[in-house]
């Protein structure tokens, strides 16, 4: 059954939902009349996640164990016609921006298209939207400038994303050595305790032989009263000389202990607030990505009617690349159903092994940004040998990489026609 099917009230037929009409008021269009390009936009960017559980929670459909995207595409699918679902989102647009809306249904269509071109470029522009896919006869090429606008904002926030996940990388790569000089200063810091506690117990035997030294000092200087010798006496003397020498020695070492001690201290003080700040800068970058890839995930996702949805468990051979964005690239090829592979693009002890999985592949991929003249070459013979699709991708973005499955997808070439397939892939590279 269509997915649309499911949003008709008990004995309405397809005619029935499509022909049935109520006039608007002001003349609008509804949800169901909107342009085809633009449902989709407008169901994603004027309401949000709890919004469209609303309406197809008062629709009778149960949204509870469906992702963010069958959400979004039960409700672009409704769209087809009037139906239940399709009113509650037009009756939700209209309560929603009609009022904010009134500031712009005086303006002509230039007027119109200048005043979204100032609000796209700050990023409120949710009632300007609604206002534009709802005008009736609002120029076509005014709304393919609307669509273009919002499809390449798309193209750009996966730009941004790239950079902002390797910008993660990096902080953490400096965390963990933030983390290691942390490590070893607090183990440092443990040595120069037990040092200083055993020069602490050492002190004080001292202070205590000092004591029974000065003792028999003077038990022998009360002797040498008594018996009057003199070399005797000097030899005391001597002795109690070299102890209190070897006592000012370890007080000295014992207060250049504490001043290392607390240099050590002061520097483990340091070294927590950095890493404290880089946990919060680390946090505050993952939370922008994370939107960021939400916000990516609601433009770029197409439907299962989309002919180049499905791969089909086609196997995608990636040669080279970014190795932190392995998993990136892996969610993509398995997204649409694919299979996943990837070399690491070194030929020097793993020619054997590329060429085996080769073999088992149905399309190769080989950014030349991230890959030697050598790699590259033993690609495309590899490629030409065994009759494969191999695209040659200027870099290793994940853009490039989406574009060039893309692409075959749309060409559905034969695994034996490797020369066109490779002339399209120069193309697009």
């Amino acid at each position: 059954m269509p997915i649309n099917e499911k949003f008709r009230e008990p004995g309405e037929t397809r005619h029935s939902a499509e022909n049935r009409s109520e006039t608007k008021p002001n003349g609008r269009l509804r949800f169901w009349e909107f342009d085809g390009f633009l449902t989709c936009p407008v169901a994603e960017i004027c309401l949000t996640r709890s919004e469209q559980k609303q309406v197809l929670k008062k629709s009778g459909l149960s949204f509870n164990k469906k992702s963010a995207f069958e959400i979004h595409e039960a409700i672009v699918a409704s769209s087809d016609s009037e139906n239940k679902l399709s009113r509650k989102v037009e009756n939700l647009l209209f309560r929603k921006f009609k009022k904010d809306s009134e500031s712009f249904e005086s303006l002509d269509p230039k007027e119109l298209m200048q005043k979204w071109r100032d609000l796209f470029k700050t990023g409120d522009y949710q009632v300007i939207l609604w206002e534009i896919a709802s005008r009736p006869g609002f120029p076509a090429e005014f709304r393919r400038e609307v669509f273009g606008n919002i499809h390449m904002a798309m193209h750009k926030n996966a730009e941004d994303q790239v950079g902002l996940k390797w910008q993660l990388a990096e902080r953490e790569k400096s965390m963990k050595g933030l983390q290691e000089s942390l490590r070893k200063a607090r183990k440092a810091r443990r040595a120069l305790e037990k040092e200083k506690e055993r020069l602490s117990v050492e002190k004080a035997s001292l202070e205590r032989r000092v004591r029974a030294s000065e003792q028999e000092q003077s038990r022998l200087q009360q002797f040498v009263a008594e018996i009057s010798e003199q070399d005797f006496i000097a030899e005391v003397k001597r002795d109690n000389d070299r102890l209190r020498v070897r006592v000012a020695e370890l007080e000295a070492l014992t207060r250049a202990k504490d001043q290392e001690m607390t240099s050590l201290r002061e520097q483990n003080t340091s070294v927590a607030s950095k890493l404290e700040k880089q946990r919060d800068a680390n946090n505050r970058l993952k939370t922008e990505i994370e939107g960021m890839m939400a916000r990516l995930s609601a433009f770029h996702d197409c439907d299962r009617d989309c002919p180049v949805y499905d791969l089909c468990n086609k196997r995608i051979l990636m040669v080279g690349g970014i190795t932190r964005m392995k998993s990136l690239y892996r969610k993509l090829v398995e997204g649409r159903n694919g299979l996943f592979e990837h070399h690491d693009g070194s030929v020097k002890n793993g020619a054997k092994n590329l060429e085996g999985q080769f073999k088992r592949s149905d399309m190769i991929v080989c950014p030349v940004s991230c890959n030697s003249h050598n790699a590259c070459s033993l690609v495309k013979k590899l490629g030409k040998k065994y009759q494969k699709p191999v695209f040659m991708l200027p870099n290793s973005s994940l853009n490039a990489v989406a574009e060039a499955i893309w692409n075959q997808s749309q060409s559905n070439a034969e695994p034996a026609d490797f020369n066109a397939v490779a002339r399209t892939a120069k193309n697009s590279a």
